[in-house]
Formats: structure tokens, C-alpha cells, sequence
């Protein structure tokens, strides 16, 4: 081994270009025949890098993922990244169990973008991957993004909004609803007969980062189970919150 050599450091480093490169979940198998350690030298790294947050574990399939505070390294967009790739079989469950469209939104703390989604031929296609939007009045998840900005972010946001006065008005409102229940309800505000139901997803360190969403009719999503769909929702959300590193609280009972 060359002088100046630091093997643990080395081995840390290659799981995290791993991971960064692989487009699916590696799991511990792969990513051990790709070191030079023991399988008891590569838990302890691997632990290691759970703990600071530069990987996070896959709880569905078992694999690992790059995680949220790499992109304070150099690597912008790597949080929604992995929120993309942790996301696809989260909203596929969902999507099934609520018979709606299923999405995952990014927030950067400006801008909103549609990460991924599951069309429900049944429900409303939603907005396409990729979209980027501005007005946080448009949106249930918007009206909570909302309420994590800065004054001056805040003042920011209404440039960009269709009816700034008409968003500060309802916004206690919704937002009451909110914390009462852990879901934002959207019945049919900015289009007529979609209704939408979202929860907030967070990274390692709690901070809200995107949302998981479904949206619908009054078909898909009937009066009768809104609270219902919306605990659904909200325990998707809390699923992908956990693959991002995020340490759910202990709720009481």
C-alpha cells in the first residue's frame, strides 16, 4: 500500500461514487464486491456514512442510496435525485391502493418540480415529470412549502402567484387543517373537479424538501374517504421522508 494510503477513507469514498453512479438501489452485496475490506470492516463504513447522512438504506428493497448531504459537497439536484429514484415504488402502491395519480414534488425552497408520478387511467394525468412551477398558490403542497420560507422568500413568492391576496386570506385556514390532520386537502379550489391530497416530505434533518401527493375527482376521491386517502398519503410520505435519511418521531399514542 503506497505511503499516505488511507484504506477506510479510500473504501468510503468508492461507495459513495458507487452509489452516485448506479441508477437503482445497490444493495450490500454489490457494493462489498466493489471494495477491498471484510464484510464486518464495510457494515462499519457503511453505518458510518448512514449516521452523517451521505448514504440512506432503502427500507423496501433492502438497498442503499445516495443520501441528502452530498449535495452539500458539489452535487446541486443529488436530494431530489434521490428522492426520484426512492420514490417509484412508493407512488406505485399508493396510485393502486387510492385509484388516483400519484406524484412526488421537490421544493428547493423557490421552485416546485415534479419529480416522478403514477398515472391512475381512472383519476386526472397531473402535471408531466419534469414541470417546474413558481406559484405556491396553485398547489396543496405549495400552501405548506409556504410557510417554511423567510419573510423575503415569502414576499418573493407572491410575484409569482395568480391571487396573492386571495392565497394570504385562506392560508390559515388551510394550513389549521393541516397540522390537525398531517395532510393538505385541495377540493376542486384552482380546477374545477380535481381534488388533490398531499404530505410533506423531509430529509435527515427534518427540514421540509418536496411532498407526496394524489389527485383525483370527486369519483376517485369521495367525501366519505378523504381522511382515509390522506392518512395514506401521509404514511407514503413519511416511507419516502424515512429513505431520505428523515428519523420519524415517536408519536404518542
Amino acid at each position: 500500500m503506497p505511503d499516505g494510503a488511507a484504506p477506510a477513507l479510500e473504501n468510503g469514498l468508492t461507495i459513495v461514487e458507487m452509489l452516485s453512479q448506479a441508477e437503482l438501489p445497490m444493495r450490500f452485496g454489490e457494493i462489498l464486491a466493489g471494495l477491498s475490506i471484510s464484510k464486518a470492516s464495510a457494515i462499519r463504513l457503511l453505518k458510518v456514512l448512514r449516521a452523517r447522512g451521505y448514504v440512506v438504506k432503502d427500507e423496501r428493497s433492502g438497498g442503499y442510496l445516495p443520501g441528502p448531504r452530498l449535495a452539500t459537497l458539489g452535487r446541486p439536484g443529488l436530494e431530489a435525485e434521490t428522492m426520484r429514484r426512492a420514490s417509484g415504488r412508493i407512488l406505485e402502491e399508493l396510485s393502486a391502493d387510492a385509484g388516483s395519480t400519484a406524484l412526488a414534488i421537490h421544493f428547493d425552497g423557490r421552485r416546485m418540480q415534479c419529480l416522478s408520478k403514477v398515472v391512475h387511467q381512472a383519476s386526472a394525468p397531473m402535471q408531466q415529470v419534469g414541470t417546474i412551477m413558481l406559484d405556491l398558490d396553485g398547489t396543496p403542497w405549495g400552501w405548506v412549502f409556504y410557510t417554511t420560507l423567510n419573510e423575503a422568500s415569502r414576499v418573493e413568492s407572491h410575484r409569482h402567484m395568480h391571487d396573492a391576496a386571495a392565497f394570504k386570506r385562506r392560508l390559515k385556514k388551510r394550513i389549521a387543517f393541516y397540522e390537525r390532520k398531517g395532510f393538505a386537502y385541495d377540493d376542486q379550489t384552482m380546477f374545477k373537479s380535481l381534488r388533490r391530497l398531499t404530505a410533506m416530505v423531509r430529509d435527515a434533518s427534518g427540514a421540509i424538501v418536496g411532498a407526496v401527493g394524489i389527485g383525483g375527482n370527486p369519483l376517485t376521491i369521495p367525501d366519505g374517504r378523504v381522511d382515509a386517502l390522506g392518512k395514506r398519503v401521509r404514511r407514503a410520505a413519511d416511507e419516502l421522508s424515512r429513505a431520505m435519511g428523515w428519523a420519524e418521531p415517536t408519536r404518542k399514542k
